[in-house]
């Protein structure tokens, strides 16, 4: 693997969260049970869990949205200290390249607050809303409680910051229900998508519970602002009357942003 970090194309389930991605670092410190990451970047669970930071260039361009991260949690512990997310984002706003976060770092997310509001609507922030906090303690322990990622959630909106939150993987509906719905109670997410774990999970009942009761509370809310992966499609295509573009991965991206006279585009 390059020491190099390169923007590229992701594939399979990752290409619909973005169009494109940065993996600035490999490995991420969150050691959260059911992460797909070590068997990704074929490493053991120990190997994963120290997070490496890979070499930035001197430029970093793209004409549509830049994940970050599908390779580690830009907020990870090892963040607070490397400040590696940060050196990335600056360089991606140097060329107004559109950018997507997603964290479960809680109030690590806040130090790069005055970039994202320099980025203005060419940035989205997500936090990735699993359960409980008991439940997080357990299985994400080094991650950021629900509680505080709600939190987090508010400031960034009372900041200007458009929000995303990603409920993957929904591991109760009721749980994952009652989350969606402070979040609409309270404003704090403008974009949602929904998924299911990355193997080993056939619990179609819950999935078709869950996603029955959120379009109606997201109806009920007039939030129209969501999508459904192609794994649970199936699963409300039949069933209910959904609008086919929250079944459009690209309809709910970071738009795409001029790139002046920059040539580092991929």
């Amino acid at each position: 693997m390059s020491t190099t970090a390169k923007i590229y194309v992701p594939k399979g389930r990752a290409r619909e969260y973005s169009p494109y991605a940065l993996n600035h670092y490999i490995g991420c410190d969150h050691t959260c049970s059911y992460c797909y990451g070590p068997a990704s970047m074929r490493m053991t669970r120990e190997e994963y869990s120290v997070p490496r930071m890979r070499q930035l260039p001197k430029a970093l361009a793209a004409d549509k949205q830049v994940m970050l991260s599908f390779a580690c949690d830009p907020y990870s512990q090892a963040e607070a200290k490397n400040w590696h997310t940060r050196a990335a984002l600056k360089l991606l706003l140097e060329s107004n390249t559109p950018v997507a976060i997603l964290s479960k770092g809680g109030i690590r997310i806040l130090r790069d607050l005055d970039l994202f509001k320099a980025f203005g609507d060419r940035i989205m922030v997500g936090q990735t809303l699993t359960m409980t906090d008991e439940w997080v303690n357990e299985n994400e322990p080094n991650a950021a409680p629900c509680s505080e990622r709600l939190r987090i959630f508010k400031i960034l909106k009372e900041n200007g910051i458009r929000t995303w939150a990603s409920f993957e993987p929904i591991i109760s509906a009721n749980i994952a229900l009652d989350i969606l719905l402070t979040c609409l109670e309270h404003k704090l997410v403008d974009i949602y998508k929904f998924g299911k774990l990355n193997h080993g999970d056939d619990k179609q009942a819950r999935y078709h519970h869950f996603l029955e009761i959120a379009s109606v509370y997201l109806s009920n809310y007039g939030h129209d602002g969501y999508y459904i992966k192609k794994d649970l499609q199936p699963l409300v295509q039949d069933y209910f009357k959904i609008d086919p573009i929250h079944f459009d991965p690209d309809a709910w991206m970071v738009t795409s942003a001029p790139l002046g006279d920059r040539k580092e585009i991929i």
